[in-house]
């Protein structure tokens, strides 16, 4: 047996969104509101319960657009900019709610985020405190499963310029942002996924980023049914890119449907 979930693209954008500042290119200057594109980031939708995947700078009008009022968890993937960099921002949950905002995340992301941002690690009263209130889930090792908040995550680890990322897959659906370079254990963590939003910065390879070619090969090597593409920079226009059967370009606001096994589902 198995529920219905589903997930959000709320940014699709690469690290400096779409339009970039200053530039002329078609793209940045495209009416089409598919090319407008904010940083990168997700909502998952189980039951009754949100999920946030980053919380980049864009994230406090990413989450009025979508109205967010509740977020049961955030699954941080690493600790670029673009993907943390509105961490204050879920101070306004707190204001709501009066409870912490349970927080998901690799060891190593964890020691970086102490060092980006003290104030957060310090000591507060939770009756005065205008900082956001995080309760912070370390993963226990580089690939595996957790129950958290409920609901139970794959995760697994790869390198992105010298910083680790951690991908996280719930049911049949997978997040991987930030990839170029993996181990064969994070295939092994994907064998099986049917729906798979992954990054892919630039047409062509870089140093850190899949190039579409490379992203495909990808997704076929896992077998995947459907491929969505994010963090997209301003090299993409929608309605101008063929792509071949289950292959998309993601888009903000766009939503899709995935499952997971009941199995994977515990009250807490």
């Amino acid at each position: 047996m198995s529920i219905q979930a589903q997930f959000t693209f709320m940014g699709t954008g690469g690290s400096m969104g779409t339009p970039v500042i200053g530039c002329h290119c078609a793209i940045c200057h495209s009416l089409n509101p598919l090319d407008q594109r904010m940083r990168p980031s997700g909502l998952i939708q189980v039951t009754d319960k949100n999920f946030v995947i980053d919380v980049g700078p864009d994230f406090r009008m990413q989450a009025l657009r979508l109205g967010i009022e509740k977020i049961d968890g955030v699954l941080i993937s690493h600790a670029h900019s673009d993907h943390i960099a509105g961490l204050d921002d879920l101070r306004a949950y707190y204001f709501l709610h009066k409870s912490k905002t349970p927080c998901l995340l690799s060891e190593l992301t964890f020691k970086e985020l102490k060092q980006r941002y003290p104030y957060l690690f310090q000591p507060t009263n939770n009756e005065k405190s205008v900082t956001a209130q995080l309760d912070f889930c370390v993963l226990p090792q580089e690939f595996g499963s957790i129950f958290f908040q409920g609901i139970q995550w794959v995760f697994f680890s790869y390198l992105h310029a010298e910083i680790q990322v951690t991908g996280f897959r719930i049911g049949n659906f997978a997040y991987v942002s930030d990839i170029r370079y993996y181990s064969n254990q994070v295939i092994d963590m994907l064998i099986g996924v049917e729906t798979l939003a992954i990054s892919v910065h630039k047409k062509e390879a870089t140093e850190v980023h899949f190039g579409i070619e490379e992203a495909m090969e990808f997704s076929t090597f896992i077998r995947t049914k459907k491929t969505y593409f994010t963090h997209l920079s301003h090299d993409f226009e929608h309605g101008k890119i063929k792509l071949p059967f289950g292959f998309e370009l993601a888009y903000d606001g766009m939503v899709i449907f995935f499952t997971i096994p009941k199995k994977d589902l515990h009250d807490n």
